[in-house]
């Protein structure tokens, strides 16, 4: 998905552990780094269900912790 407007500039934490919080309800989605606001999006389309995948560009290592 690409989000007209959307940055991540300055919320990312170099060599730090990074927080993410991805919110989806109907149309509306909205993505928080590290508490802060990154982008919000109005007007998805898509399949009601399927798989949700994340990419990320790292140097090193990136692990994924399941709460």
């Amino acid at each position: 998905m690409y989000v007209k407007g959307a940055k991540s500039e300055g919320l990312a934490k170099a060599g730090q552990w990074n927080q993410f919080k991805l919110t989806v309800h109907g149309t509306k989605a909205s993505l928080e780094m590290n508490g802060k606001s990154a982008w919000e999006a109005d007007g998805l389309e898509g399949p009601e269900e399927g798989f949700f995948a994340l990419q990320a560009e790292v140097r090193r290592p990136l692990y994924i912790v399941r709460a």
